[in-house]
């Protein structure tokens, strides 16, 4: 079993910053290692996502279930299948405000793969791996704050990162 907590106090609004962590259809977009994210259902505070990853040169494709409590919490779980490759995953986002433009990030990983080598590679990569999501998202954040205009969807950079509403 891998465990991994990175917090990082990031200069980003709280609600914005969960918004951007919550909108997990843009992650190919800019985040490292992922391929694909595909909605498969919504309903109230949750979604099932299937998602394609890149870990160190093995794509790894299975389904989530992202609940959320905006903007304080996104849990992140792995669906239970003999199919998924993970015997366990559990990822959990906290956002806490810290300054009216300052969040701290809390995230929490615990994860098992049914593969000892993807495991043993989990182990050693997940402290890099989260530090590498957080960057990711910092650099977004900072960018759709820099730049107005026109984002990644065509709408404003304000209101994506003000307006997100996972539930759509």
């Amino acid at each position: 079993m891998t465990s991994c907590r990175v917090q990082r106090d990031l200069a980003v609004p709280n609600d914005a910053l969960f918004a951007l962590v919550a909108d997990v259809e843009a992650y190919p977009r800019y985040m490292p290692g992922w391929k694909a994210v595909r909605v498969l259902a919504r309903a109230g505070s949750s979604c099932r996502v299937e998602q394609t990853i890149n870990l160190v040169g093995a794509e790894i494709t299975f389904e989530s279930i992202a609940e959320w409590d905006p903007p304080h919490r996104l849990d992140i779980r792995a669906t239970d299948s003999p199919s998924q490759p993970f015997r366990k995953f559990h990822l959990c986002w906290t956002f806490t405000p810290t300054g009216p433009q300052q969040t701290l990030l809390q995230v929490e990983l615990e994860c098992e793969f049914r593969s000892a080598l993807l495991t043993h590679v989990a182990r050693r990569m997940s402290w890099i791996l989260l530090n590498r999501a957080i960057d990711a998202f910092e650099r977004k954040a900072t960018l759709l704050m820099d730049k107005p205009g026109i984002d990644s969807h065509g709408g404003s950079a304000a209101s994506t990162l003000s307006n997100h509403d996972p539930s759509r």
